[in-house]
């Protein structure tokens, strides 16, 4: 079949755009799986780790109740107990949510009551490290049973597994680099033969090792809505 010159200036643009919007495509899957488009993870501020030490600057006369719209230090050592990011000092929709789920207060009306609701939030947290803790211990046991079995009966010692995300959940790395986040949606997977389960942090958080592809590293995350599939 002839194709003729003025065929082929007209196909030209329609090609050009398709490959465009390919390309627009797949740097949009990419940014959802936690990449950039060329490839490297997505910066960002390490995960918050907060003292239940809470400083007075000595402007507390003037700096309560600590409630929707208010900004200042203490609001900003508010939301680093309670993990709000950014820690603004700003007393927004974020910072009343947390507030409300973990606490069930809708306000701080003092310096005293400051102090008393981040003792409450630790005490409550020491349990939930402790929850982790087992639940992340008990995915590591599965995993070593499971690497057990698969060198036992297969050749090459593959794990069949992944680990199921069963709600939307950020994994964390820091290296020498800076520091990362992956995004993993409700229900996604990580493949058990990219992705180890190693052992237990501090904080009850899993640690998996990634030793292959663009997001090789340490990565730290919480067991609480994982399971292994």
């Amino acid at each position: 079949m002839k194709i003729d010159k003025k065929t082929i200036l007209w196909s030209l643009p329609i090609l050009l755009a398709g490959g465009y919007g390919v390309y627009i495509l797949l740097n949009y899957l990419k940014e959802k799986s936690g990449l950039k488009p060329n490839g490297t993870k997505i910066p960002s501020a390490p995960k918050p780790n907060a003292s239940n030490k809470i400083l007075d600057d000595g402007t507390a006369a003037n700096s309560f109740p600590l409630k929707k719209g208010v900004t200042n230090n203490y609001v900003k050592q508010l939301q680093a107990v309670l993990d709000v990011t950014p820690q603004s000092g700003y007393f927004g929709d974020l910072t009343a949510a947390a507030l409300l789920e973990q606490t069930g207060k809708t306000q701080i009306t003092s310096l005293a009551d400051l102090k008393q609701t981040v003792s409450s939030i630790f005490a409550n947290d020491s349990i939930i490290t402790i929850q982790k803790t087992n639940k992340s211990q008990n995915i590591v046991d599965t995993y070593n049973n499971l690497a057990q079995q698969a060198q036992a009966t297969t050749i090459n010692g593959i794990i069949p597994n992944n680990l199921l995300f069963l709600a939307d959940t950020t994994l964390y790395m820091t290296d020498n680099t800076g520091s990362y986040v992956m995004y993993i949606s409700k229900n996604g997977t990580l493949n058990l033969n990219d992705y180890t389960p190693t052992g237990v942090d501090s904080d009850g958080d899993l640690i998996l090792v990634c030793n292959k592809g663009d997001n090789a590293g340490t990565w730290t995350v919480d067991s609480s809505n994982i399971s292994i599939q």
